[in-house]
Formats: structure tokens, sequence, C-alpha cells
């Protein structure tokens, strides 16, 4: 990466994920060093593109859902000055070339979208602006897979995979920022692949065949999540009237997400308030306003949707595959019921911590140290919620930044599309002039092929 002639006085830091974060990362960088400041060599892997699964073309959307956060909320909001102290008004200035408004005027659609109200984009006329923005700031992308993450000395070294050609590559970073959604969660008795049980990522990929279904059906959907909502969405869409989608809830009732000032200030700037609020709270907040909690707009375009729409109280125990349906167990306070349905959609979420397996022992052993989890027990999301200013794990060194765990212990923008700006400040203010942040001396990264 050229973005400095001198490369041995700046560190290299290595994001996993070509989505809205990694995006955000590289245009402040783009930005900084634009303003004069000295900024890391960086490197961002992704073997299926930019912004692949905005999409539609690889799951977890088929392109045309509405996204759940207001444009404006694009890769340098809040486009907060103070993260760069004197510097920060230039660098606001250089990151707004990269904003949303940016791009629709370069299109030349800014005015017809404000005449329309500013409208939310789809699904994918955002991947088409984060691709935008990676044109602009001519990003350059290791098209590889990660399959190993190790620890040596004071470094991270990842091995890469080029899927094109089977060879492999070794990149050494000071610091790993790990992006993206990961694999969907799944419960007991699930069965892959199964023509009758599918998953917020593949169910999109699926939607044609069950508008070709002759018959109504009854489905499923286990999950109260804005993944949950477009899913109930989609379905009450495309299925043959009289059919019926029934959403489990462990609450019972289906609530919509907080919009209020209050609410949305602590997504844009969780400072001061949030560090301030008593864990308890912090975590009724994020149930609240993000978990388990449908968006205003899934809950309208629902309220006028034509299909039956119910909801089943309860915690889904386990699932049943049988050939023409699929059982769901269902326990509820103390009462326990079985229920058949012709198919169901799990929607409960993706596992943030996906990249465990890639861990050697060396570094497994390294988060296992620094968050103190026990050496035959299972890494999870609530071992890594003690994340640091900087969305890092505490007390790990290299760095390792897991903005999709940071929701507890710094705001609840980080680990969605909320404050992309401010994530990349976060993440970014280690690496940037060593002077004032003391940064350790790098060592060069170095790809050896094998």
């Amino acid at each position: 990466m050229d973005y400095l002639e001198d490369r041995e006085s700046c560190p290299t830091l290595a994001v996993i994920g070509a989505g809205p974060k990694a995006i955000a990362i590289a245009a402040k960088v783009d930005a900084l060093r634009r303003s004069g400041l000295q900024v890391p060599n960086l490197i961002v892997i992704e073997k299926q593109g930019v912004a692949a699964h905005w999409t539609g073309a690889y799951g977890y959307t088929n392109g045309t859902q509405t996204l759940g956060t207001p444009a404006e909320k694009d890769v340098g909001f809040p486009y907060n000055a103070g993260s760069w102290e004197a510097d920060g008004p230039l660098v606001v200035t250089n990151t707004l070339r990269d904003s949303w408004q940016g791009y629709l005027v370069s299109c030349g659609h800014f005015a017809d979208w404000v005449d329309r109200g500013r409208p939310r984009p789809t699904h994918r006329q955002w991947a088409a602006y984060l691709r935008w923005v990676a044109e602009n700031i001519k990003l350059k992308l290791l098209a590889a897979t990660v399959v190993c993450i190790d620890i040596v000395d004071t470094h991270w070294v990842l091995t890469c995979r080029n899927e094109m050609d089977a060879t492999t590559a070794m990149l050494a970073s000071d610091g790993l920022a790990i992006t993206g959604t990961g694999p969907p969660r799944t419960v007991p008795g699930q069965v892959a692949d199964h023509p009758r049980v599918l998953d917020g990522r593949n169910l999109w990929q699926h939607t044609g065949r069950l508008a070709a279904l002759p018959s109504p059906v009854s489905v499923c959907v286990i999950g109260t999540g804005e993944t949950a909502a477009s899913i109930a969405v989609e379905l009450l869409r495309v299925l043959k009237s009289g059919s019926t989608v029934e959403v489990v809830t462990p609450q019972g009732v289906l609530y919509s997400r907080g919009e209020s000032f209050f609410e949305n200030q602590l997504y844009s700037n969780p400072l001061p308030e949030w560090p301030h609020l008593a864990e308890s709270h912090r975590r009724e907040f994020l149930n609240r306003t993000d978990r388990g909690v449908f968006s205003v707009q899934a809950e309208q375009a629902l309220n006028s949707a034509p299909g039956c729409l119910r909801t089943l109280a309860g915690r889904v125990t386990r699932l049943e595959v049988r050939e023409a349906e699929v059982l769901v167990y269902i326990s509820y306070q103390h009462e326990r019921e079985c229920a058949a349905y012709d198919y169901v959609v799990v929607a409960i979420g993706f596992d943030p911590v996906w990249f465990e397996p890639l861990l050697s022992n060396s570094a497994r052993m390294a988060l296992r140290n620094a968050t103190g989890i026990g050496p035959d027990a299972g890494i999870t999301a609530n071992d890594l919620e003690r994340i640091e200013f900087d969305l890092g794990v505490e007390n790990l060194h290299p760095r390792l930044h897991l903005p999709m765990l940071a929701g507890l212990a710094q705001g609840p923008g980080f680990p969605n599309l909320s404050c992309l700006g401010l994530t990349a400040d976060r993440i970014l203010q280690p690496y940037v002039n060593e002077g004032r942040y003391g940064l350790v001396q790098r060592r060069e990264a170095v790809f050896e092929r094998r």
C-alpha cells in the first residue's frame, strides 16, 4: 500500500472483511493522509470483493431490503472533529469527500433523493455506494481467504489463501481488526442445507422457490431482531395468499426499536453518557434498541403486509426435521409445546466470534490469558465484552479490534452502521502519529509464497 513514501516508519493494520466498517477505516486513512498525518499501512482482506454481502449475490439479503439506518450515517458519520484534536476540522473536510451526499452528487441523483424525502437506500444501493468510496480512495484489496491467525513475537501473522490459484501467503501486521457478521447461529436439531430449514443467510436465495409453491404454507421464524423482521416482511410478500408466518419470541410480543433523540445520540456518539451507565442498564438499553427488536420501518411494512403474521411466546429448544414438516419444540415459563410447520427459518443472529477456529494455539492462548478464559472453555462473545477505547480486546497485545463486540463496553453504535466514522477514529488512533499516541516500532509486512 503506497500511503507513505517512508513505509518503514509506519505500522501495519490488517482488516479482515471489506464491508462498511472496513471501508470506513480505509476512507479515514485516506482522509488522514490527505490532511498531512502519518497513517498506517492498511491491508484489507476479503475474497468476495467490497460490500459483497450487501449485493444479494452471496446471501444475507437479496439486495432489495431497505437499509435499517439513515443513509446520512455513512462511512464518515458522525464527522467528529474532536477525534483528531487540532487536525480534526481538516480531517472532517477531507472525509466529507466520501459521503453519501458526495456519492449522489457524483451520480447526478442528489436533487432527486432530496425531493423524494431522502429515502433510505436498498442494500444493493448501499453496496454501490461503498464500492464508489473504495474506488474513490483507490483501495487495494487483498483478494484472499484468511485460513490461520497467529501471533509471532509482537505481531499478528495471517496465513492467506488465494482461491484463484490455491497459493498461500503470510502477512505480518502490528494490529488486526476483524469485521463481518459471521455465519448464522443455529438451534439444536437444525439440519444444514435442508430444504425445509433456512436461516438468515440463505433464505434470500430460496425466495423464488417459496414463491412458486402451489398452495399456502405455514412458516415459523425463530428470532426477533432485524434479520427476523426483514425475513417476515419478505415471506409475507412472496408466499401464496392464505399462508401464515409465526414469529417465536421469548418476550411473547414484538417490540419496535426506540428512535428518540436520546437513544439515537448514544448510537452516534456514546460519550460522555455511556460509560457512566450501570452495566445492567447498558444491557437493557441494547436489548430495547438493538437486540430482539424490529425497526420502525419493518413494523410499518408488516402492518401493511397482506399475509397473516402471528407471534408465539417462548424459546425454541430444538427442531425435529421430517420429510414433510418440521417440528418446533418451544418452552415458555413452565409450559412445553410442540408445533408443526411446513418451513422454519432460524433468524437468531450471526456468530460474532466466527474467527475463533482460525486462531493458532499461541493466538488462542494469548486471547485466553488476556480475558481470563479457562484453558478448557470455549471462547464466547460474552468472554470478549471487555473492549477498550480503541475497540480492542483489553490486555491483549498486539491489538485485536473487535467492533462487533464493543457495544456493551464502548457504545451501542459500534457493532452496527450507526457510527462508522467514529468506529474508524477509535481503531486508527493508536496507529497515527507515533509521538502523540506512543506507537511501537513497526515490523515490515512480509509476504512469503509457499
